[in-house]
């Protein structure tokens, strides 16, 4: 799709996202939905107040009722639409990507992101010269409210143990969405807390920290005795986790905690959960001793809750943090998964170390190799690059995998592979990498 990426729209503001296509976006969206009401929230970049004024007055443009929170997470703005009869929710954020980057994600009334099929038939009427304003009389009106992020706190707490004030534990905001929800949920649920990482301006969102820059916060938290330390990206919808004896963990340890421990099954019969083709191989085996069955999907915490939705499952999730629980919101929440661990302490009376203690990973090599959207397609097209890497997978499928893939929100190409063995796995990524190194230097 020309505007639509694996989570949204997403680019570098003023660059390929701009006032004028979030003005379109708006005013397209009021053209598909024709009535009713959307709640916007927001992160904290800088560009956000821009965008958002934008959209805003597509909306409005478009005769559609417009109620602002301000800055929220991701997973917040979620349950929010869901829970109070909006008709769609918007998000204004880019995640996990730096500061220059933002991006506007959709929400259905149910919280749900939206269909491929509906994504298309919005950039239709983006292009198109036919978009429809309202008259001066049946413009959509403009509110702000900060009680329906009172109320997503609220639920929060309600889900809560008392025990896991027992714990110390260190959380790092990534100086994004989720500053403010976690500051007042330790004062409401008397944590034992270390908070780092709330900068309040968006200059500083996911630089050198949160869930893709955890250097710094296993440094922060050595030799401090911590229980766990827990970090979320740019709007909270990913998590990870650094456990009591400074070990990360990941969307894959997190899925492994929680599989085990009784939160798989909705009814008799669906031990299952559902991840991406990205999860680490050892998942699969390891599960499989509990008699949980794992099913891979495409990446994507939206393809995740599909196949969720779809098999009436609970639990699924991604290994960059994406944890998504059906029962609560249609897509991942840092905040509520922290809970969720810390509930799981409490009740297990085990540290996380002891909860993932008999997980056992492959080894595994993951390699970013940058690539024009164009470099992308030439050798994804290619039928010497699919020969080559079908011989590569040959050598694997006994004992390993391989996944080799565009990025679908930044210009990488993305390479792992697993193995057994890590000297294998090794060679492999080594002649992969070099082969597509080789070949863009062509193009």
């Amino acid at each position: 799709m020309k505007y639509f990426g694996t989570d949204g729209i997403r680019g570098i503001v003023n660059e390929n996202l701009t006032a004028s296509l979030a003005y379109k976006l708006g005013l397209s969206l009021a053209n598909y939905f024709n009535t009713g009401k959307v709640v916007i929230g927001r992160d904290n970049r800088v560009s956000s107040s821009m965008l958002i004024s934008a959209i805003s007055a597509g909306l409005l443009d478009g005769g559609i009722d417009v109620t602002l929170v301000d800055i929220v997470s991701s997973p917040a703005l979620s349950f929010i639409t869901k829970n109070n009869n909006f008709d769609f929710g918007v998000m204004i954020t880019a995640s996990h990507n730096p500061p220059i980057y933002n991006g506007i994600k959709i929400f259905n009334k149910e919280g749900e992101k939206l269909s491929e099929d509906i994504e298309e038939r919005i950039e239709s009427l983006i292009d198109s010269s036919s978009l429809k304003k309202k008259h001066a009389l049946k413009l959509g009106e403009l509110t702000n409210s900060k009680s329906y992020v009172k109320n997503y706190i609220d639920n929060l707490v309600s889900i809560s143990k008392k025990e896991i004030s027992k714990y110390k534990i260190c959380v790092d905001c990534a100086n994004g969405a989720t500053s403010n929800i976690i500051k007042k949920l330790v004062k409401k649920l008397n944590l034992n807390a270390t908070v780092i990482n709330t900068k309040k301006d968006g200059k500083y969102i996911n630089d050198s920290c949160g869930a893709t820059n955890l250097k710094n916060l296993q440094e922060f938290i050595r030799d401090k005795n911590f229980d766990a330390a827990f970090s979320f990206d740019g709007d909270g919808d990913r998590i990870m986790v650094i456990d009591n004896k400074g070990k990360i963990c990941d969307g894959d340890d997190i899925l492994y905690s929680l599989s085990i421990n009784n939160y798989v099954k909705r009814k008799e019969g669906s031990n299952s959960i559902v991840v991406t083709h990205f999860s680490n191989f050892g998942l699969d085996a390891s599960l499989k001793r509990k008699n949980i069955k794992v099913i891979r999907v495409e990446p994507g915490d939206s393809k995740v809750y599909e196949k969720l939705k779809e098999q009436k499952l609970i639990l699924g999730g991604e290994r960059s943090g994406h944890i998504v629980h059906a029962n609560y919101i249609p897509s991942g929440d840092g905040v509520f998964v922290m809970l969720k661990l810390l509930n799981l302490m409490a009740t297990s009376n085990l540290t996380l170390s002891e909860i993932i203690l008999n997980f056992k990973k492959y080894y595994l090599v993951e390699k970013n190799i940058e690539a024009t959207k164009e470099q992308k397609e030439k050798i994804f097209n290619d039928i010497g690059f699919k020969k080559f890497l079908f011989s590569c997978d040959e050598i694997l499928v006994k004992d390993g995998r391989m996944l080799v893939r565009p990025s679908g929100t930044e210009n990488l190409i993305r390479v792992l592979v697993e193995n057994v063995k890590e000297n294998k796995a090794k060679k492999i990524a080594t002649i992969i990498c070099d082969y597509i190194n080789k070949f863009i230097a062509n193009c």
